[in-house]
């Protein structure tokens, strides 16, 4: 991996799952749940994401429904993060559908204002099975075909706990090898193996 610096200007979204099968007991995750693995470098993602985000990362929870908290830190979502309903679908399409559409608003507003978006950097917290995953290929196609270069919005997906081996298959070709998309804008990586900083640059030069 290539030496880059951090663009301290980027806007950054985490994006938390809060399915039900986050909820689940996971013999990768030392005894705890997902979501309870997950908790710790989440919180601590949010927190070095306040020194490179200048406005605040958003903060996104998503299941069957996704909240987003816009340009927060972890001070005033913390208490939320705690205390968690679990929902019955991974609605991952939503959420980076969301993620974009915010994307969206923040750069045709700089732009009236003579200013070029500086990119976004979406993480997506999961244990890595969507509902549709259809619709997750479909999403992330429709936004690599319409942004204006490969570091203007980024994916990187983050997996918590066991993945089983079709769902590995599923993360490893829209990583790899998503047909019909213009730019390679996903990366996935195992929670457990990566730091933040790790995380951005790995998507910014794989």
């Amino acid at each position: 991996m290539q030496n880059i610096e951090i663009d301290p200007n980027k806007q950054y979204l985490l994006a938390g799952d809060i399915s039900a099968s986050m909820d689940f007991k996971d013999p990768k995750c030392s005894g705890l749940t997902r979501y309870e693995y997950m908790l710790e470098k989440f919180k601590a993602f949010i927190k070095i994401s306040e020194d490179y985000d200048p406005d605040g990362p958003t903060i996104i929870l998503f299941g069957e429904h996704v909240k987003v908290f816009r340009n927060t830190n972890l001070a005033a979502v913390e208490s939320k993060l705690a205390k968690i309903e679990f929902e019955g679908f991974t609605n991952t399409d939503k959420v980076i559908d969301e993620a974009f559409k915010l994307h969206k608003e923040e750069k045709t507003e700089l732009k009236k204002q003579g200013k070029t978006h500086p990119g976004s950097v979406l993480m997506l917290f999961t244990d890595g099975a969507p509902t549709n995953r259809a619709a997750v290929g479909r999403s992330i196609i429709e936004i690599a075909n319409a942004i204006d270069n490969r570091d203007e919005f980024s994916i990187i997906f983050l997996t918590v706990g066991s993945i089983a081996s079709d769902l590995q298959d599923w993360l490893t070709m829209i990583d790899d090898n998503l047909k019909g998309a213009k730019y390679d804008i996903v990366d996935v990586k195992a929670l457990e193996d990566i730091t933040f900083l790790g995380a951005v640059k790995g998507a910014l030069t794989d």
